[in-house]
């Protein structure tokens, strides 16, 4: 079985002019594990992608097996679905979320939820849950932020998180479509928010920021972090992707901008191990990350626009 990843680009069209226009899009490329090498498998252009997200779809009968589609934030204020098979993407649906000028800075799918929401951050601190089982139709938006809304995610029904550039970490309830707390522990821009993966800690949320700290809150009483210090000197915190191990363990990578890529460890009780540096092999802002099976992890950096494959102990 042939392993796929989704990368993409982004890159100021006129840096001599600097009139605002971006462009990119995303490569799709596949690993050779013999050879050790990536190669560019189908591209599509964009006006610049912010993130990109697989999803899994229903069959098509035009496509004759399960999709492998993905979610695009565009640098437009749009989010398009596209199809991928090999060799060849289709896109199936935009929507725009937010003006043309308004980047979308980050999408997150809730991961054990009936229906597929996305969830989404935009540059003018605005951020909106859609429907993604009826063509990213809005389900609820709001201006949660004075700055950039960097990132947002939600436990897939009613609960939505949200961090901006006013280092300011806020809960919001669609039922009522108001904030339900509003945290200031941060002493910079909020960056990422991880809700904890296993059901056994449904209250818990993991955050990034560029202070360099690594905090776990419960939303229940969030006006303390139970956890908070430095997780890499050296590099704002600005992604977290975890893994499972055993017994209710977590093993999270996180992208420490440049600083690299550290790993730590959560266990069940929520105590938090830190790992050594994995990963210093960009010459720029690492600003993605994720695992390549359970040893191994995939990066990219912004101005050497590279991606590397990697496993715990050594460069692939």
């Amino acid at each position: 079985m042939t392993d796929y990843l989704a990368v993409g680009r982004y890159q100021v069209a006129n840096r001599v002019y600097n009139d605002g226009l971006r462009e990119g899009g995303v490569t799709i490329l596949s690993y050779d594990k013999q050879e050790c090498t990536l190669n560019v498998v189908a591209a599509v252009e964009t006006s610049g992608t912010l993130d990109v997200k697989w999803i899994s779809l229903a069959t098509d009968d035009e496509w004759d097996a399960p999709q492998q589609s993905f979610l695009v934030a565009d640098a437009t204020g749009g989010i398009q679905l596209y199809r991928f098979k090999p060799f060849e993407i289709q896109k199936r649906i935009h929507h725009q979320v937010a003006s043309a000028n308004a980047l979308i800075l980050m999408l997150y799918i809730a991961p054990t939820f009936s229906t597929k929401r996305v969830y989404s951050s935009v540059s003018d601190g605005r951020i909106s849950v859609l429907d993604l089982t009826n063509d990213l139709i809005p389900i609820w938006s709001t201006k949660a932020h004075e700055y950039e809304a960097w990132c947002v995610s939600g436990d897939g029904e009613n609960l939505v998180y949200s961090g901006g550039d006013d280092a300011m970490l806020y809960g919001w309830d669609l039922r009522s479509g108001s904030s339900t707390f509003r945290n200031k522990s941060h002493l910079m821009g909020v960056t990422y928010i991880l809700p904890h993966p296993s059901q056994t800690h449904p209250h818990i949320l993991m955050t990034g920021s560029y202070d360099e700290y690594l905090r776990i809150f419960d939303v229940r009483k969030p006006s303390t972090p139970l956890y908070e210090e430095v997780l890499l000197e050296g590099g704002g915190v600005w992604k977290l992707k975890p893994n499972k191990l055993e017994n209710d363990t977590y093993r999270v990578l996180a992208a420490c901008m440049h600083a690299g890529v550290t790993v730590f460890d959560v266990d069940s009780d929520l105590n938090v191990i830190k790992g050594d540096q994995v990963y210093k092999g960009h010459k720029s802002f690492v600003y993605g990350v994720d695992w390549y099976g359970d040893e191994g992890g995939v990066s990219c950096a912004f101005e050497d626009n590279s991606v590397h494959v990697w496993t715990l102990d050594r460069e692939e």
